[in-house]
């Protein structure tokens, strides 16, 4: 499996992958993947109705999966993205943080159900994290202090955060390039996402749904 498209391929054999249907989610089952940047944006998020009805799926038991970007790279969504954040309690900042090698590399990487195998990431360039209530999240991934920051917005540069909001969760990752063709198999990348989709509404972890190699 070389890229995330042929990931997904996979996955459809054992589970259900639709365009988003913004009024028809089911809390009990469905992930809700937001992603910004360099991926195009289904126009029916670009909405406040979609502000609404993604806070309802989540405080009902759904799961969201939301990502941010660096300040360099604007797209269609950032603005509503940083709106349903605030309304879940978490903020994506429009921060840049970076490595002069053109690769992140994330090794301070909290044990959780999620972080699982999860020992190293590798991203692009990203924006930081920040949460707004720590009751009800975890930092679970650092940048560290070798990583240089623009437009700094907080001393703690956290990438990776999973939130709970009434009945549901939210993972809250700094970039989107995890997700990408390019990023997806390098470091811990997969793992995260095998991960994500494993995860129960108790936030632990199911039977792996995806086969293949994983660290």
């Amino acid at each position: 499996m070389d890229d995330f498209k042929s990931a997904l391929a996979l996955a459809s054999a054992q589970m259900t992958i639709l365009p988003l249907q913004i009024n028809d989610l089911r809390p009990s089952s469905d992930v809700v993947w937001w992603v910004n940047g360099d991926f195009a944006v289904d126009k029916i998020l670009l909405s406040s109705l979609a502000i609404d009805v993604l806070s309802d799926f989540v405080a009902q038991g759904g799961t969201l999966v939301i990502n941010g970007e660096w300040a360099g790279l604007r797209s269609e969504g950032a603005e509503l993205t940083q709106t349903l954040g605030l309304r879940l309690g978490f903020r994506l900042s429009r921060d840049t943080l970076a490595q002069d090698t053109g690769v992140l590399t994330i090794n301070n990487i909290h044990d959780h159900d999620l972080t699982r195998g999860v020992n190293t990431l590798a991203l692009s360039r990203a924006g930081s994290v920040g949460v707004y209530n720590p009751n009800k999240a975890l930092e679970l991934a650092f940048a560290g202090a070798e990583h240089y920051q623009i437009v700094a917005l907080r001393e703690q540069h956290t990438v990776l955060a999973y939130l709970t909001y009434g009945r549901g969760r939210v993972i809250a990752v700094g970039d989107s390039s995890l997700w990408s063709d390019t990023w997806f198999q390098a470091q811990d990348n997969r793992r995260l996402w095998q991960n994500i989709l494993s995860l129960s509404p108790e936030g632990e972890l199911k039977e792996q749904v995806l086969s293949g190699n994983s660290r």
